[in-house]
């Protein structure tokens, strides 16, 4: 069981009390709690048919810089869906609009053909190893998204995505 930890380190995770006395005992829980604001970000819903690779931890990026990490990966209560908690950094979270994308750039692709050109396109080292999302916020953007706002994750980056590049303010 969890032949994960013995690639990649495992955490453990702390949520801060506002409570301002120490503590010595604390009540441990197996899985992570579903929340929407953190002392570091905010967490953002994104849903897809099939767990992929994109696990705890897996890196997001804007841009091809981390903004975020997975927070959570889970099922729906109804069990139609993967819910994954998308943990946004506080500088970061303007970036992600109502209107964003999150594509899954896990792994790696390979095309080939007998009579064509053959390629295998991959992304960092990590994403191999433990997945990863990539937002994309297009050009005519709209308001700031919240944790109340849910998205899609879309398989395939489309072609140019690289090159939007949009002043957010």
């Amino acid at each position: 069981a969890n032949l994960g930890s013995t690639v990649m380190a495992v955490n453990i995770g702390v949520v801060k009390s506002s409570n301002k006395r120490f503590k010595d005992k604390f009540i441990g829980h197996d899985t992570m709690p579903s929340i929407g604001k953190t002392q570091f970000g905010t967490i953002f819903k994104v849903e897809s048919f099939h767990a992929l690779k994109a696990n705890l931890d897996s890196p997001i990026y804007y841009k091809n810089v981390k903004i975020g990490k997975v927070h959570k990966v889970g099922l729906a209560n109804d069990g139609s869906r993967v819910i994954i908690d998308c943990l946004i950094y506080d500088k970061y979270t303007k970036l992600v609009r109502q209107n964003s994308r999150f594509y899954d750039i896990s792994g790696f692709e390979a095309e080939f053909s007998i009579f064509g050109r053959s390629t295998v396109e991959s992304n960092t080292f990590t994403s191999i190893l433990k997945g990863g999302l990539v937002v994309v916020t297009p050009i005519e953007y709209n308001r700031r998204a919240t944790s109340k706002d849910r998205f899609k994750l879309i398989k395939t980056l489309p072609d140019g995505w690289d090159s939007i590049s949009p002043s957010i303010k």
